[in-house]
């Protein structure tokens, strides 16, 4: 089934179907957001599209927005989009249309409009895709029933329903909205509102920062890119003008992300994405972000390295424990960072505070009321009596105080070894913490004023382990196919270390057809000015069966195999052309065949560049392989790698593509060439694909892809 989606923007409507196997066409002015069809819905031609099963129209709700108070309305141009939108939706016809619109809105009672939108709407929606109900103002025509009225709901969500099937009836009509008794302009959150923990702040923003939460939304269930954009647009343009008005003191905005480690939004590499500019850039802007995860290597490196405080509590998973050990080894030795974790959590509730910001004498507490004491950072107070060490360790005191500030509150600790002399009570020193069973303690002479705790062998420098070679073939999947599958580990494969990586054995079967890569062949009518095609049958072709199909469908064409040239005859009217002269010529189409157009025409890229020479039109290289090299990709393995480059960050290997159909081709990493993966590194499940140079899965058509993957861990 297909759905086009108008006026697309994010596209989040057409995810939603695409994950329930729909196909979407998308059309929207704006390139950044990717959309199938890039161009002015004015211009739209929407007959070369195609037929739909559904058209779901988004248009623009900034004139029509009850919020709008900083400018005039430009509604007429507003009604210009929709009056748009809804006439693509009369000429294609579609089964199913939707035209969205917020409930609070005025675009309902635009008189431009009246008689083509439902007051009150009811949208059918296609069987077996319920939940894909949203708000939405449905176009009137030959196709919308009779309006039936709403019974009154009880509920404060409106109720979901289905549709039949059957062609031969009117589909039934899903309610989406509820009674207009309903007021409420905040949609219920899922998370927020429902959990006691979050009850003091929202009563701090509703009742101490006056903000009215039915105006202004503020809680978010899901993460919102594009509502986040807007904040951080939105406080830049205060934030300046602050400045401009030579204020004192400047409004901030505090964003606090809690329990989104499950959206993958989240965990994109590219750094581009509203939560690495908030950490990037957000305090020049005033902008405050508190992120809360249960997993410290789900943020992003740019979060993690722009933190200004950490607050950890207590882990229960050794590999987390020492990735958070690997992120904060910079500032001091894992032994001495460990030892300060285990004090942290010794009491319940407790947490290890670490302010980045600070030195590093001053950098780390026990909650917010001690300070751990460091190697360096304590002076003698005056002059004092040797004293002789106790089992290895100075008694408690030492005859030093702690550099710093005073303490917050008086320390509550009960272990006397844990805290300094009683002129510091809170704050705290490592050295004198009780080991872990099974740390060697190294006793010191009665002329030392040092504890050996600091030369005790460091708990997590293990025997090198062994190299590790995992055999991948995609006939052993758990999930997937032969060019794009999931393979699961026996077992946890667990790396504490960096390691290089390297790939072996690869096998893969030539199984490429000439036309994978597109079988529409384009040529232009310069007299009549229009666009013409002919489709060329799925096979494996050579230079003469081609220069042959040419001669029968489109002009006399010749294969010169000395050159591995075709020469085409060209009439000074009628000339084939590349995908960069239909995107110049045909931007709109018509004449595009059906699922093509000019960003994706689907031609043949046998042929390559040509040029004219008198009566002929001259390809002078054709090559009868649809790609010239594959792409192993792997996101498990080639995000945690310095990969660089246009092609992506995934790519764990190369294969050339050059000895024909029905070869098998194998290759393998050159010699010395090994990537590098950054440790720690944990692999169960890993991912891989087959792709050509543009990241499009390739059809090996059933032939399995097997290598081995060899990991050498650092010394």
């Amino acid at each position: 089934m297909r759905l086009l989606e108008l006026l697309s923007g994010t596209g989040s409507i057409g995810r939603a179907f695409r994950d329930r196997g729909w196909e979407v066409v998308s059309v929207d002015l704006d390139p950044k957001f990717e959309p199938t069809v890039c161009c002015d819905i004015m211009e739209l031609d929407e007959t070369s599209l195609g037929h739909f099963d559904m058209v779901w129209a988004s248009p623009v709700c900034t004139e029509y927005s009850q919020a709008l108070r900083k400018r005039p309305r430009n509604l007429e141009a507003g009604d210009r989009l929709v009056l748009r939108a809804l006439e693509v939706i009369r000429n294609l016809r579609p089964q199913w249309r939707a035209l969205e619109n917020p409930q609070t809105g005025t675009l309902h009672a635009r008189a431009a409009l009246l008689g083509r939108l439902l007051l009150q709407v009811r949208v059918p929606v296609p069987e077996g895709h319920e939940d894909l109900a949203q708000p939405a103002l449905a176009a009137l025509g030959s196709h919308v029933p009779q309006r039936q009225p709403l019974r009154r709901l009880r509920g404060r969500h409106p109720p979901r329903g289905s549709t039949a099937g059957d062609d031969r009836r009117p589909p039934r009509m899903v309610k989406l909205f509820p009674t207009p008794e309903y007021t409420s302009k905040q949609p219920r959150d899922s998370v927020v509102p429902r959990v006691h923990g979050w009850r003091p702040v929202k009563e701090f923003i509703e009742k101490d920062m006056g903000v009215n939460t039915e105006r202004e939304q503020v809680y978010f269930d899901k993460w919102d890119e594009g509502a986040l954009r807007t904040i951080i647009q939105q406080q830049k343009k205060v934030t300046r003008t602050s400045k401009q008005l030579g204020l004192k003191r400047l409004y901030q905005v505090l964003i606090i992300c809690d329990d989104f480690a499950d959206q993958p939004e989240l965990h994109r590499r590219t750094g581009d994405g509203a939560l690495d500019t908030l950490f990037i850039r957000g305090r020049h802007m005033q902008i405050s972000t508190w992120v809360s995860s249960q997993k410290l290597r789900l943020i992003r490196a740019a979060v993690r390295v722009n933190m200004q405080f950490i607050c950890i509590w207590r882990l229960r998973n050794q590999l987390e424990l020492e990735a958070v050990l690997e992120e904060l080894s910079a500032l001091l030795p894992k032994q001495e960072l460990l030892q300060m974790y285990q004090e942290a959590m010794r009491e319940p509730y407790s947490f290890w505070f670490i302010h980045y910001l600070k030195d590093k004498a001053n950098m780390f507490y026990k909650r917010w009321e001690e300070r751990f004491v460091l190697d360096g950072a304590a002076e003698p107070a005056e002059a004092a009596e040797p004293q002789q060490p106790v089992n290895g360790r100075l008694p408690v005191g030492g005859g030093q105080q702690a550099a710093g500030g005073g303490p917050i509150i008086e320390s509550e600790c009960s272990n006397i070894r844990c805290c300094s002399s009683s002129s510091q009570p809170n704050v705290h020193d490592p050295r004198l913490a009780t080991l872990p069973t099974g740390w060697g303690q190294q006793g010191v002479s009665g002329e030392s004023t040092a504890s050996g705790l600091s030369r005790t062998p460091f708990r997590f420098r293990r025997n090198k382990p062994a190299m590790t070679t995992i055999y991948v073939d995609s006939r052993n999947r758990v999930s997937g196919s032969d060019s794009n599958f999931t393979f699961e580990l026996p077992e946890t494969l667990h790396m504490q270390t960096s390691a290089k990586m390297a790939v072996y054995k690869v096998r893969i079967a030539d199984a490429f057809l000439s036309t994978d890569r597109g079988t529409h062949l384009y040529w232009i009518d310069v007299a009549l000015g229009t666009l013409n095609t002919a489709e060329l049958p799925v096979g494996a072709y050579t230079g003469a069966r081609l220069a042959a199909w040419i001669s029968s469908n489109f002009a006399a064409a010749t294969y010169v195999e000395a050159t591995n040239a075709i020469e085409v005859a060209y009439d000074s009217n009628r000339r084939i052309l590349s995908d960069a002269e239909l995107r110049d010529l045909f931007p709109n189409g018509p004449g595009y065949p059906q699922g093509a157009s000019a960003t994706r025409p689907q031609s043949n890229h046998l042929l390559g560049g040509s040029y004219l020479d008198g009566a002929l039109q001259i390809f002078p290289w054709v090559s009868m392989n649809a790609y010239n090299e594959v792409y192993l990709r792997c996101r498990e393995l080639g995000n945690a790698a310095h990969i660089l480059g246009p092609l992506g960050t995934d790519i764990i290997c190369k294969v050339i593509v050059d000895r024909g159909v029905g070869h098998v081709m194998k290759d393998q990493t050159d010699d010395g060439h090994f990537v590098e993966l950054r440790g720690p590194i944990t692999l169960r499940s890993l991912n891989f694909r087959l792709t050509d140079v543009n990241g499009n899965e390739v059809n090996t058509r059933g032939t399995s892809v097997s290598f081995a993957i060899f990991l050498d861990p650092e010394k």
